[in-house]
């Protein structure tokens, strides 16, 4: 007889739904669309893309469970551990939520990693950093718009070399090389072009891990130390903030003599035009006010005499 498919993350592809059950004339129903009536929203739920199989996620779900190295218990489909103090997942895509109280606290839930010992709120914001990092600076569609932009400044010195040697013929004048290659190499060089962008893995990550770091201590600095931080959180998006934070490292930041950020040199170099950041996906309007945000409460903080020494993370 064939063994009964068992579902599970290593050999499905397992996807987290949305479902809400609800109450129709004392029966319980559920329904993967939100409903017009009143419903109470599920999470923890999961279906298998190969069998259409659900499966919701609980202490007693009676999944296969997998003995993590800190003795908890790991839902084989889900990926959710239980049975622990420190609730958390293997992967970080699915990582849990801290509810709204704990958010008042980033080290509510404890340090769920102990080689990098991060809470599980500080551990979703560095995989959001890791990201936009990666887009910015070391993507395939980083590189695509960089020859883009190659092959643009070659056909402008190229017609900008035609009009000259035209210019010249027609007034029957001698061409002259030395000023056809400045034109051409002028033109070449108005824009900068970032054609040798790191591809090696791990010099990739160890640029990654240096900016988690530099861009986690501004958060904290800002949200923590600045009245602007501490009395109007809601005005800083994360998103637009780690954005905001690559191009502000590019250009250094000082207040009261104090460096407050330290120009970044890489950064300087390698970043991309902020006019271009629309080919990213990224929010322009986004991004120019996290920036402001940004200069606004540091400065704040210098009016109020804030200790400036509290604010650097140089």
């Amino acid at each position: 007889m064939p063994r009964p498919h068992e579902c599970s993350a290593r050999t499905c592809t397992i996807v987290p739904i949305d479902a809400w059950v609800f109450n129709d004339q004392g029966k319980i129903g559920i329904s993967w669309k939100r409903p017009r009536r009143k419903a109470q929203r599920v999470r923890n739920m999961y279906m298998c893309v190969q069998t259409g199989q659900g499966h919701w996620c609980t202490e007693n779900c009676g999944a296969k469970r997998i003995i993590s190295e800190d003795d908890g218990q790991v839902c084989a489909i889900s990926g959710i551990r239980y049975d622990n103090v420190e609730a958390d997942v293997w992967r970080p895509t699915q990582r849990i939520t801290s509810t709204g109280v704990d958010q008042k606290d980033p080290y509510k839930m404890g340090d769920v990693d102990s080689s990098l010992r991060m809470s599980v709120r500080k551990q979703q914001y560095a995989v959001i950093i890791k990201k936009h990092i990666h887009l910015l600076l070391f993507s395939q569609k980083r590189m695509y718009h960089e020859f883009r932009k190659y092959g643009q400044a070659r056909n402008e010195a190229q017609q900008l070399v035609i009009r000259y040697v035209r210019s010249c013929m027609r007034q029957e004048k001698m061409v002259v090389l030395p000023r056809l290659i400045c034109l051409y190499m002028y033109k070449m060089h108005m824009r900068p072009i970032l054609t040798h962008i790191e591809r090696d893995p791990n010099k990739q990550e160890k640029l990654i891990d240096i900016y988690i770091e530099r861009i986690l201590s501004l958060w904290y600095v800002i949200m923590e130390h600045t009245p602007l931080g501490r009395n109007q959180p809601g005005i800083f998006i994360f998103r637009a903030f780690v954005v905001a934070a690559l191009y502000q490292m590019r250009s250094g930041l000082w207040c009261q003599g104090q460096c407050i950020i330290q120009r970044d040199y890489y950064l300087d170099r390698c970043l991309p035009e902020t006019n271009t950041l629309d080919n990213y996906d990224l929010s322009k309007p986004q991004f120019t006010t996290a920036k402001k945000n940004i200069l606004k409460a540091i400065r704040e903080a210098g009016e109020a005499s804030v200790d400036v020494r509290l604010l650097s993370i140089s």
